[in-house]
């Protein structure tokens, strides 16, 4: 009887060992789980500023960017879309082109520049009146494209987007006729804004100037070594 009490006693002792000792493994696996979900949390939280998530019209991927810097490929991809509004156009589109840059993607001084000098050209008459029609095509080994850094803007330091964008441009009249074939080169240099559903490549603008590209090509490189943008006088798009 005895011998029979003691043995149920340990059997229950054995059985509360052992089940406390399950408890206590599943409370620290339980401890080491929320942790875990706590550290995962934190790192998320920390990263949410950091990381960026941008699909590009015609991007064959998503892009992962941070904010206030911008790869080359999509710096590329901007810079194509500002210089085929400016050169590929007919008579009838062209003010529509220009308006779209206007409203969504150059600085408000470099706008009234821009408009001042085609006003002073009569660009858009000139245009209309002639029925021109422009055609445009990149040429890639005479592009460039760089996130340069934390260049001097208006005495505050940003992120900018540089790059050379050299295409040639067939200019017809009257629909047909050919007026000139040419090479065109660009200096565009761009700061990262927030996205909007109309600015839809998160860039704006600063400067942009025509010219050869030689000379371009140096400007953009004692910018960048000297860590200042160029003057703005005569930084727009001339014909």
């Amino acid at each position: 009887m005895n011998s029979t009490y003691i043995d149920q006693l340990a059997e229950k002792q054995h059985k509360e060992l052992v089940w406390r000792t399950i408890s206590l493994a599943s409370f620290g696996v339980i401890g080491l789980l929320t942790l875990a979900v706590c550290f995962l949390s934190y790192q998320v939280s920390q990263n949410f500023n950091r990381t960026q998530y941008i699909i590009a019209p015609g991007a064959q991927m998503l892009s992962t960017v941070r904010p206030g810097e911008l790869p080359s490929s999509y710096i590329e991809q901007a810079f194509r879309f500002v210089t085929d509004k400016l050169n590929s156009w007919n008579y009838g589109s062209i003010k529509d082109n220009y308006k779209v840059l206007f409203e969504q993607f150059y600085t408000h001084g470099l706008k009234e520049r821009t408009q001042a000098n085609l006003n002073a050209l009569h660009y858009f008459e000139d245009t209309e009146a002639r029925k021109l029609v422009s055609f445009w095509n990149i040429i890639p080994e005479e592009s460039e494209f760089h996130w340069c850094g934390k260049v001097s803007v208006y005495k505050e330091t940003k992120g900018v987007a540089c790059g050379i964008v050299t295409g040639e441009q067939n200019l017809y009249a009257d629909h047909n006729i050919p007026v000139n074939t040419q090479r065109v080169s660009y200096l565009i240099y761009a700061v990262n804004v927030a996205p909007t559903p109309n600015n839809f490549f998160a860039i704006q603008i600063t400067r942009i100037k025509r010219g050869p590209l030689a000379t371009l090509k140096a400007e953009l490189e004692r910018s960048l070594k000297e860590g200042v943008l160029p003057s703005e006088e005569d930084n727009h798009e001339t014909r």
